[in-house]
């Protein structure tokens, strides 16, 4: 049996799901599937004339949207090794991470006003995504693939709560399994409108993603996490699934306990702790 990257697995039942909405944006935007796989090819393309390097490593520093779930998705097809982190960090927190991993590229936008002293510091390409972005008339591959599923494929880095980020390596094979798992154990359906208050540059942002993605669902994408838009993009679009971290339910739990704008949701999981009996308590009643 044929094994499929992330990528691959997405699209290969993608003709009876080419009008359904694959992701819906901080701004309201809806994407279609069909949208999302011409988007992802037209961007794989510009990527590989890009990169100079046989062996590419990019550091990907942008914020949540679905250019950046474009982006993992072409370095899925391609078997690229990248790694999203913060947009938000602090210069020498990115010369820190750069020192750990060698880099090849690093992938921005023009808003970014440090990439000319980052350029000239570290001596490394900069490619910004509003080039990769620009439309080809043709964007056919004929890039023969010889990786596997078990090749690096993402790195994301611990929280650095002893002193320095280290960096966790895994395969698309791995990616995988968990999306599957996530979707047989929370009995995850095409239906289901799954929202992300997450970054994508954090594993619970990547999961949810590639969950949604691979179950055909429809994923509602948020730039960052706020109580009062998270609540409002719920009950805009009926969102039954959310996967949240801890902290946000229990700042949900604090701000919005009376709210009956989430009703939509059948599943509220909460992932990397526990929340505190109190909580739980309030949510059961709710």
């Amino acid at each position: 049996m044929a094994e499929y990257n992330l990528y691959k697995k997405i699209i290969k039942n993608i003709k009876s799901n080419i009008n359904k909405t694959a992701i819906i944006n901080d701004c309201g935007d809806k994407i279609s599937y069909n949208d999302l796989k011409n988007s992802v090819e037209n961007l794989s393309y510009n990527l590989l004339i890009n990169i100079k390097y046989r062996n590419p490593k990019l550091l990907i520093l942008l914020d949540n949207s679905e250019f950046l779930v474009y982006l993992l998705l072409a370095c899925s097809k391609l078997h690229i090794l990248n790694s999203p982190i913060n947009a938000s960090l602090k210069i020498d927190q990115i010369y820190k991470i750069c020192e750990l991993i060698k880099f090849t590229h690093i992938i921005t936008t023009k808003k970014n006003v440090s990439t000319t002293r980052i350029k000239n510091d570290l001596n490394i390409n900069i490619i910004f995504i509003e080039d990769l972005l620009s439309k080809n008339k043709s964007y056919k591959l004929n890039r023969k693939n010889y990786y596997n599923l078990n090749d690096d494929f993402i790195i994301t880095f611990s929280s650095g709560s002893t002193g320095s980020p280290k960096p966790i390596l895994l395969t698309q094979k791995i990616k995988i399994k968990r999306a599957q798992h996530a979707i047989e154990i929370y009995q995850i359906k095409k239906k289901d409108i799954i929202i992300c208050p997450s970054p994508i540059h954090h594993s619970l942002g990547q999961r949810l993603a590639f969950v949604s993605l691979i179950n055909y669902s429809t994923l509602v994408l948020m730039k960052n996490f706020n109580p009062i838009r998270w609540e409002n993009n719920v009950y805009k679009y009926k969102v039954t699934i959310a996967i949240m971290i801890s902290s946000q339910i229990s700042l949900i739990v604090k701000k919005l306990i009376n709210s009956n704008k989430f009703n939509s949701i059948r599943c509220l999981i909460a992932s990397s702790s526990s929340i505190n009996s109190s909580t739980k308590e309030k949510l059961i009643n709710k």
